[in-house]
């Protein structure tokens, strides 16, 4: 009896190491990116695209999310980069209340590529593709990474701790290394007077 709900145990937790979990938003195999939707003036394709939000306005029967496009990780989370294959807007079939998603926001959605829009960015005339959106998630704000290795400002890589500049990096790895040096130094040198 203990053998086998141990067992029981051991094939469940092995089960859920291998679970895994599926994307926010469901990725459209063979999807064209938006510069390959620019020069093709493609229309009716089926698209999965993100990145950060430039503005949102609300109709009386949807909300336009203006985007510039950003690259996606393999979970649909868009990537933190200065390249951009251009803008895109997302015809979203609800209302979303500008407050929850602001400009700089990260969104990423699936739909149908329906239509081209003009419009303007600044004096600039530019051409739109019209998302009509099916699936969409707007993203949590990311946090400053913080590492939590203090880096010493006054570590030298010359300093004679023997374990050169890759082991005697982070400070608390340093100062160990020093003053057990400096301690084992100065006891061998009292012991030798």
């Amino acid at each position: 009896m203990k053998a086998s709900a141990i067992s029981l145990l051991f094939l469940t937790s092995l089960l859920g190491a291998c679970a895994t979990t599926k994307p926010a938003v469901q990725p459209v195999p063979d999807g064209p990116t938006i510069e390959q939707a620019k020069a093709q003036q493609a229309a009716n394709v089926s698209v999965r695209w993100g990145g950060e939000v430039v503005k949102v306005n609300n109709f009386s029967d949807h909300t336009m999310v203006e985007v510039i496009g950003r690259d996606l990780n393999k979970s649909g989370v868009p990537l933190k980069s200065d390249h951009s294959d251009g803008r895109f807007m997302a015809r979203i079939n609800s209302f979303i209340d500008p407050e929850n998603i602001k400009p700089g926001r990260e969104i990423t959605v699936r739909g149908t590529l329906s239509e081209w829009q003009s419009g303007k960015i600044g004096e600039y005339d530019y051409i739109y593709p019209v998302l009509d959106v099916e699936e969409h998630k707007i993203w949590p704000k990311r946090r400053a990474y913080r590492s939590h290795y203090r880096h010493d400002p006054f570590w030298d890589p010359w300093y004679p701790s023997g374990y050169g500049s890759y082991f005697g990096r982070y400070y608390w790895r340093d100062h160990y290394w020093r003053d057990h040096y400096w301690r084992d130094y100065h006891r061998h040198e009292l012991s030798t007077m």
